[in-house]
């Protein structure tokens, strides 16, 4: 037998984001499976979105790496040149 109501939360990691409900009328078998599907889409979805900005973040992070290391190799090339000249 088929409960009058049906409901269950959705959560990412332990952290709940959303709640779902189906009534007796749409907890049949394939409803239920498309409901359980949609919400596991959900899921994924909304942690492929959080890793997407973490990756985005670090990408940042390396980027101004790059910069300064690019800034130090400008700096260390214009000391050589003036050691160079001092010795020569």
């Amino acid at each position: 037998m088929v409960p009058a109501h049906m409901s269950g939360a959705a959560s990412a990691e332990a952290i709940p984001f959303g709640m779902g409900t189906m009534n007796r009328a749409s907890a049949r078998t394939k409803s239920a499976e498309l409901v359980t599907t949609f919400a596991d889409q959900a899921v994924i979805a909304i942690e492929n979105a959080r890793l997407f900005e973490e990756v985005q973040a670090r990408t940042s992070e390396l980027s101004q790496s790059v910069d300064e290391l690019r800034v130090l190799g400008e700096v260390s090339q214009a000391v050589m040149v003036v050691l160079n000249t001092i010795v020569a």
